[in-house]
């Protein structure tokens, strides 16, 4: 037999990449995730493991053949695994795997969201595993491959089996292909429900004709707010903040959810009222809804009613498509803003290489004069607050409490300035919780809606609405209308980027979460919940997943033509 061929500079690799793997991943995972880190980091050393022996296995017939096979698989599993380990907490929740994502996605990636910051790790990450492959290709002693292959194998399964969620991109990907494997496709029935809920673009003429005593409308939506966490958080703060104060002039919505998992897809869906049926964050994706700039939207029906419209973001770059509908003014940040913010003492971070920001009060003080120099307004604000856990960790402060505490200082402006009776304040989420293994519980979508004014009575509506709603709720609520709306027969979610997710919740509470697969999908949850949300027997509609991903298909076909 002919002897082993031993690559004694590629095992040297090995061993030196899970050696820096194992220094970065305890650094970022360091305590709450530290345990499934290292199971993970443990399943992708067995990886490495084993192409190393298979590539010895090539390289005696050829060590260019052999090569050819390692550095391959090698050098994408070291990208991998840095790159989610460089946003561990965001790509842990959102099981981002490579199965899901294509080119398009990885493009995007590397363009649009790892920041200078990103690239100097990874780089880091590749010259450390390189030097100590150089210096340790001489000095390895080698162990029997067999041995050392049963016992990382070994290991790998009793480490997932004691902890099932271990966040590493090789292990999300084969938990993709077992779900796929195990789990039966359906493939498009007929649809039993119109298409007419998912384009509210049409806004019935009596909702604008009424007079409306609010001079001012202010609608400031919240980063991954669910209504849960919001309950939740909002009993920890003083009964004298806005979230818990104001209770006495607010209509709150309980049945309330967004369209998309996804920011932008998310302020598309309540600016345009229309269902955004991709991706918002893929090149293709957002060619397919780029269009949606150029259409009606609320943007548009404000500024016919005389009201002066702006949108407001505390970044540098502002959100694309949302950011190009027709804003009369667009208040963001620039260089000088940036540095003046800092010398304020003010937060300011670049989680991602689109977002060069600042916490949302950097803005405030030119919010506060847009409103008062103006008679009319509509200004519309995304908070970066809540975008990136820095400005959690860096303050020690909840969502709830920043947020409450923005719209109080809002508030006191305003009533100093004699202009908050006329004021509607709109408090709302852009979408709900992304991880991706919750995305069966209907707590992780659904998002509060608030309309305060001092004019207003507590009031609660418990019907079915969505972001796609949004735009009529707001007119009857600023028209101060008593005339219900209609109630959603559906609602249906999309997203978020990447996970190919379809969830629908029917007005009798039907709930099914579908995994889309080209052509068809599979049924991950499909059951009749209570009003709290918990399973209460066999769906109203056996046929629902076949039937709505037909409506969703037969949509998606005639979104830009719509």
């Amino acid at each position: 037999m002919p002897r082993p061929v031993r690559l004694r500079f590629e095992a040297g690799f090995v061993v030196a990449s899970v050696a820096t793997l194992l220094f970065y991943k305890s650094y970022v995972a360091w305590p709450r995730h530290m345990l499934g880190a290292l199971v993970g980091l443990l399943v992708e050393a067995t990886l490495l493991w084993l192409t190393l022996l298979a590539s010895e296995r090539l390289a005696r017939r050829s060590a260019t053949l052999g090569r050819a096979l390692f550095y391959p698989v090698a050098y994408t599993l070291l990208l991998c695994s840095a790159s989610h380990a460089y946003f561990f907490e965001s790509a842990a929740e959102r099981r981002f795997s490579l199965i899901e994502v294509g080119p398009s996605g990885i493009l995007y990636f590397f363009t649009h969201v790892l920041p200078a910051r990103g690239f100097v790790a990874l780089g880091s990450v590749f010259a450390l595993s390189h030097l100590g492959a150089f210096v340790l290709r001489n000095r390895l002693v080698l162990p029997a491959a067999a041995r050392v292959s049963l016992v990382l194998l070994g290991l790998s399964a009793l480490g997932l089996l004691l902890v099932p969620r271990a966040p590493s991109p090789v292990v999300d990907a084969a938990a993709d292909v077992v779900e796929k494997l195990i789990t039966p496709t359906v493939r498009p029935g007929k649809a039993r429900f119109s298409a007419a809920p998912l384009d509210r673009s049409q806004t019935p003429p009596d909702l604008l004709a009424p007079p409306s005593p609010f001079k001012k409308v202010v609608v400031l939506v919240m980063e991954t707010m669910t209504a849960g966490n919001f309950e939740l958080e909002k009993q920890k703060l003083p009964c004298t903040t806005f979230v818990n104060g104001a209770l006495a002039n607010v209509h709150r919505y309980e049945r309330y959810f967004p369209n998309n998992q996804d920011s932008r897809t998310g302020m598309l869906d309540m600016l345009s009222s229309r269902f955004v049926p991709h991706d918002a964050y893929t090149e293709e994706g957002r060619d397919k809804y780029m269009f949606l700039s150029q259409r009606s939207s609320l943007v548009s029906e404000m500024q016919s009613l005389g009201f002066e419209t702006a949108f407001a973001v505390s970044q540098h770059e502002v959100e694309l498509v949302v950011g190009d509908l027709p804003w009369q003014h667009r208040i963001h940040l620039d260089d000088e803003k940036l540095e003046a913010a800092r010398k304020r003492g003010l937060l300011c971070f670049v989680p991602y290489e689109f977002e060069h920001s600042c916490e949302d009060k950097a803005l405030l003080p030119e919010v506060e004069a847009f409103l008062d120099s103006h008679e009319r307004v509509f200004l519309y604000q995304e908070f970066i607050w809540g975008h990136a856990s820095a400005y959690n960790e860096a303050s020690g402060k909840r969502n709830t409490e920043y947020y409450s505490g923005y719209v109080d200082a809002l508030i006191a402006h305003l009533r100093a300035k004699g202009t908050l009776d006329e004021t509607l304040i709109v408090l709302t989420s852009d979408h709900g919780f992304r991880d991706t293994s919750m995305q069966n519980q209907l707590s992780v979508y659904r998002i509060p809606l608030w309309f305060y004014a001092t004019r207003f009575a507590a009031q609660r509506e418990h019907r079915l609405f969505s972001h796609l709603d949004f735009k009529n709720l707001l007119h009857r609520e600023r028209a101060l209308s008593v005339t219900p709306l209609a109630e959603s027969p559906f609602v249906m979610i999309y997203g978020p980027t990447s996970a190919s997710f379809l969830t629908v919740l029917t007005r009798d509470n039907d709930f099914m979460l579908l995994k889309l697969r080209g052509d068809s999908a599979y049924v991950l949850r499909h059951v009749r919940l209570d009003p709290s949300g918990d399973p209460a027997g066999t769906p109203h509609n056996p046929e629902g997943p076949a039937s709505f991903l037909r409506l969703f298909e037969d949509y998606r076909r005639s979104f830009g033509g719509r």
